[in-house]
């Protein structure tokens, strides 16, 4: 009777595994008998799991099997960079994403990586730098200073796709006397060179002394300036070459430091020991309101014109610096998020938003410019190649996308 009873027990478990396995409804990591239980394809049953064969491993959450020899799109999932097709990506944290010193862009749908252009500003002129696959040093565009003039910051005006206006100041330390000038570029070829332009002296020499920092408005063609002497803001419209200064923001215990434009807003870093602040003033002067006001010291300042995000650097106590984001809206700060850069990083000056997740900056300390990609697990700061300057690096831009 017992061995009946075995027969006959092990002959419906036989109809049930047979059942089974012409169902396939096992999803990856789940419990299986044979390989034919699994439902994605390029897996088998292995261990009592549904498992991706040799050559393929998990992905999107354990839905599908990807060949790890095969190449997929900018932004899909990946296993090592031979899967990443399209030029200068690599796989990072799973995901195919452009390598250091590209940035992501995107045309009629498409989608590719484009090397950043920084324009950088030393004591002795204007250089550009391009990523090192094509161009292995920096390439001179400007102004060879000598007898005590330095250079000291640049803001870009973008009349059309091809063109782009260069915005620039020295100041001399003898003379205490600063010179804003302009020079084209036609992509990275220098047209008009050096040309000053006039500032009208009705509001006084010091308007223009000691220039800290410059921006560029496009919509109104208004370039703005902070002015260590006069402890102010100054704008003015540029008609040709030549411009007259207004007083755009009078302080009385602030130190107007790194400056700003976006859409309908200017914004700068006030540097102040005792009264620290970082604000966002509309461009007609009705009302600002600050994004922090603590015992931070900022300093750089850059904003994604796409998304309103305002980065800027501060100094805490002792030698550590970070990097602060706030979201800038027509009413206050939205949101607030901080990256602690490592202390080898410290002493930023100037900092260059390059989209849609990357932040430049010059450092003080060790003459040389660092990247920083924002977002993912491991945030980590890079050094930019072949920009160990014997010199102070000062001020920082990205040249915009012809995308």
């Amino acid at each position: 009777m017992y061995l009946w009873h075995f027969i006959l027990m092990t002959f419906m478990l036989t109809l049930v595994r047979a059942n089974e396995g012409n169902n396939p409804t096992v999803e990856l990591g789940q419990d299986c008998i044979v390989n034919a239980n699994c439902c994605t394809n390029n897996a088998k049953c292995i261990q009592g799991k549904c498992q991706c064969e040799n050559s393929y491993v998990e992905r999107r959450g354990n839905k599908f099997c990807q060949d790890i020899f095969s190449t997929v799109e900018l932004g899909q999932e990946c296993n090592e960079d031979a899967n990443c097709r399209a030029n200068n990506t690599i796989c990072i944290e799973g995901k195919c994403q452009c390598e250091h010193f590209y940035d992501e862009r995107e045309i009629g749908g498409k989608k590719f990586c484009e090397g950043v252009r920084l324009l950088i500003t030393r004591e002795n002129g204007i250089y550009l730098w391009t990523p090192p696959k094509n161009s292995k040093k920096l390439v001179f565009l400007r102004e060879r200073l000598t007898n005590g003039f330095r250079m000291v910051s640049l803001a870009i005006s973008r009349p059309n796709a091809n063109i782009n206006n260069i915005y620039y100041n020295t100041w001399n330390d003898q003379k205490y006397k600063d010179e804003i000038k302009y020079f084209t570029l036609h992509g990275t070829t220098v047209g008009s060179i050096g040309r000053p332009i006039k500032v009208a002296d009705k509001a006084g020499p010091n308007a223009t002394t000691y220039i800290r920092s410059l921006a560029f408005h496009e919509d109104t063609k208004t370039l703005y300036w902070t002015n260590m002497k006069t402890r102010n803001i100054w704008k003015c419209v540029i008609n040709k070459a030549n411009c007259e200064p207004i007083l755009f923001k009078q302080f009385n215990n602030e130190h107007p430091a790194e400056i700003e434009v976006h859409n309908r807003f200017v914004l700068w870093t006030n540097d102040h020991l005792y009264s620290p602040s970082v604000t966002a003033e509309p461009i007609n002067g009705a009302g600002g309101f600050d994004f922090r006001n603590d015992t931070e010291i900022p300093i750089g300042i850059s904003v994604d014109d796409k998304t309103g995000r305002v980065y800027w650097a501060s100094k805490l106590n002792g030698a550590a610096f970070t990097v602060n984001s706030a979201l800038l809206t027509d009413e206050k700060t939205t949101s607030w998020s901080r990256e602690f850069m490592d202390y080898n990083y410290r002493r930023p000056i100037a900092l260059a938003f390059s989209p849609p997740n990357t932040l430049y900056w010059t450092d003080w300390n060790r003459h040389t410019i660092w990247s920083l990609r924002l977002g993912g697990k491991y945030p980590k700061a890079v050094q930019v190649p072949n920009t160990d300057f014997p010199d102070w690096p000062m001020d920082i831009a990205v040249l915009p996308s012809a995308a």
